[in-house]
């Protein structure tokens, strides 16, 4: 058996332990490496598990062979430091049932979601898969699109569901399916797995708990073979919207948390997939402990990815000063107007216009306005917005004003129809937009083969013929203001994506930024790809080794000493009381936030920029003139849920008080 690196089957039961010899996980472990530790100190490491009660020691053919004890789950050995340790036991123990996928925007994080729900669709268990989308229906057919691209098998095009408003009976059908799905043979080709797609709002949620329910009491009452998985795409705003929602179901509150952490004999596994990952490995120790799989992306993808951190992404670093977004992005293209206006010769020598995304003001009327901005001074605009039934309007020279619905298409596909069909190759293209310039959308239009397709008819423009060979390729991205570090990193994250091989990328993508923005993004975009070097790691450890290992570049720190931070007003109140300040309640705007003065004007506030705020207030530590107390601030600037209070501990405040209050309220961190 020396040398075999696979596990050895020693039992013919249903689930059996996964079984190794000392060997065959050195050698698993091992893999390629040059460097690694030898096999008296591997054994070493095996026999401190072993003690420590994690694995079991057997014999087998006159060979030692080890196990996971007897119900040992991931998450009762997340925390272990030792790399190596917790790599031996993921072998032995059954798949983690939490796992989180990290990965850069646009980078394919929806295939490889997709190929972990094809490894459900072959397990002995009948899995049910459940993907649970960002509230918007171009996102959700997207993603869809997607994975039916992957599975490219017509039955899984059948068997997937979009549970929505509009789709009367909907449960009822889809509980039917999995009754004789539950019943079918492993290997009947008429029932294979569904999968159930939704998207992030409470009334879909109320939709798949009836299901998951379903499931779950034929779990525990019947002992059915039934299970449940569940895909969290953009988890960093789903999961967090939707964990705790309730419903009530025969007089049992119910919630996705339950499902997941504690009523959870049915679940297979649950993935939690984003680009940024928020405060989801702060407050929830299912993503925090989640296990980080290695992810394999193809040589091709990695060598045609571009982003702003990847070489061939360029950084124009533009003070945003006093300027709107609108404003921003007018002085940008006036100022650069050759960069802007200049074709560029591509290596075919076709003529190719530059092509811009802009995250413009929020308002629609001046979103429009940039638009004619945009249009009378030589270009074409597209104008990207809705609330409800999304829309693309056209502006140029010739060309009547006239919206599209996306609601039918892709927005990839419908923006490369309007290029072909309305002639937008011959000037200089913008598109307009703010919330929908987000997380999850593809703005390039660029097939990975080279296969002829076609693009239905638009208001009877007629159907276009596509050569799987031309691309749309957007060369530059105007970002304006972010003060959130997750919202720019996905809103910079539409100009990214796998265009390497585009006969229209012309070899650089340009990003228009503040310089602190441009830092931020930068930063993360390199954390992520460093976190997916690490192995037989949470993901909260391989996050935290990613930062650990980035290199320190000084910057303007303001001492903790001066400052608290605390989630709760009741706290602020109580902690304000303890330092003899005055406390006065900040009443909230109309969209539900608090705002505060940093300088003169009043405006919603992030976190980041209270705390270094801090040494100009009086007393904060540099003899400032403001007398403010306490700032309400937002982790998030677009989401009221993440309001924090910055307290302003005074110069002169009596030390035993200050530790009164760390005592009492303990102060989160930055």
């Amino acid at each position: 058996m020396k040398g075999d690196e696979g596990p050895i089957q020693i039992s013919t039961m249903q689930n059996p332990p996964r079984v190794y010899s000392s060997d065959g996980l050195y050698d698993t472990i091992r893999g390629d490496s040059e460097v690694f530790i030898d096999e008296e100190e591997f054994g070493s490491k095996l026999a401190e598990l072993n003690k420590d009660g994690y694995i079991e020691k057997t014999i087998f053919e006159d060979v030692p062979v080890y196990y996971a004890k007897s119900g040992l789950e991931w998450s009762e050995v997340a925390h272990t430091k030792d790399s190596i340790k917790k790599e031996i036991l993921l072998l032995l123990i059954n798949d983690p049932k939490h796992f989180f996928i990290l990965q850069n925007t646009q980078k394919g994080k929806t295939q490889i979601s997709s190929a972990e729900m094809k490894k459900w669709g072959q397990d002995q268990m009948k899995v049910v898969t459940f993907v649970i989308l960002d509230n918007n229906s171009e996102l959700a057919k997207q993603s869809g699109d997607a994975i039916k691209y992957f599975f490219g098998n017509q039955k899984y095009k059948e068997y997937m569901w979009m549970i929505n408003s509009k789709s009367k009976g909907t449960v009822d059908e889809v509980r039917t399916y999995i009754d004789a799905y539950a019943a079918a043979d492993s290997d009947d080709t008429n029932y294979p797995m569904p999968i159930i797609c939704l998207l992030a709002n409470e009334p879909q949620c109320n939709r798949m708990l009836q299901i998951v329910n379903h499931i779950d009491t034929k779990v525990r009452l019947k002992g059915s073979n039934l299970r449940y998985g569940m895909i969290w795409d953009e988890a960093d705003k789903t999961y967090r919207l939707l964990r705790n929602k309730t419903l009530i179901i025969d007089g049992v509150e119910l919630s996705c948390g339950s499902f997941i952490l504690d009523k959870n004999a049915g679940l297979y596994r649950a993935g939690f997939v984003s680009a940024t990952y928020g405060e989801l490995l702060e407050e929830y120790a299912e993503c925090a402990n989640a296990y980080l799989p290695p992810v394999v992306i193809s040589p091709e993808d990695e060598e045609r990815y571009r982003a702003l951190h990847h070489k061939e992404g360029i950084t124009h670093k533009v003070p945003l000063a006093r300027h709107t977004n609108n404003s921003y992005a007018m002085h940008i293209l006036e100022e650069n107007k050759a960069h802007f206006t200049t074709p560029i010769i591509l290596q075919s020598g076709e003529m190719y216009y530059r092509k811009t995304i802009i995250n413009s003001n929020t308002r629609t009327a001046d979103m429009k306005e940039l638009a004619l901005w945009c249009k009378a001074r030589g270009m074409f605009a597209l104008v990207y917005n809705g609330v409800r039934g999304t829309n693309v309007t056209v502006y140029g020279e010739g060309i009547p004003e006239k919206s599209r619905k996306t609601n039918k298409i892709v927005l990839k596909e419908l923006l490369f129809y309007l290029y072909k069909k309305l002639g937008l190759h011959t000037k200089p293209l913008v598109i307009i937009g703010n919330r929908k310039v987000d997380r999850g959308i593809g703005f390039h239009y660029c097939p990975r083969t080279a296969k002829e397709d076609k693009i239905d008819d638009i208001d009877g423009l007629g159907t276009l013929l596509t050569d799987g060979k031309e691309s749309l390729i957007w060369t530059d991205e105007i970002l304006g203001k972010v003060l959130d570090k997750d919202t720019a990193v996905q809103k910079a994250g539409r100009l990214a994506g796998i265009i390497g091989h585009s006969l229209q990328y012309h070899g650089a993508i340009d990003f228009w930024m503040d310089a602190k923005i441009e830092k931020l993004i930068r930063e993360h975009n390199t954390i992520v790809d460093a976190v997916n070097t690490y192995r037989g790691v949470s993901a909260k450890q391989a996050v935290q080794n990613a930062k650990d290992a980035m290199p320190r570049v000084k910057d303007e720190e303001v001492d903790p000493n001066i400052y608290r931070i605390y989630k709760d007003e009741h706290i602020v109140r109580s902690v304000c009381e303890i330092l003899g300040y005055g406390f006065k309640k900040t009443n909230n705007n109309s969209d539900g936030f608090k705002m505060t003065s940093l300088r003169t004007e009043k405006a919603v506030v992030s976190l980041t920029d209270a705390v270094k705020h801090v040494p100009k207030a009086k007393g904060g530590g540099a003899g400032g003139t403001q007398s403010r107390r306490y700032y309400p601030c937002y982790v998030d600037t677009s989401d009221n849920t993440t309001l924090r209070f910055v307290v302003i501990i005074e110069a002169g405040i009596d030390p035993a008080k200050v530790v009164e209050c760390d005592e009492r309220f303990p102060s989160l961190l930055l």
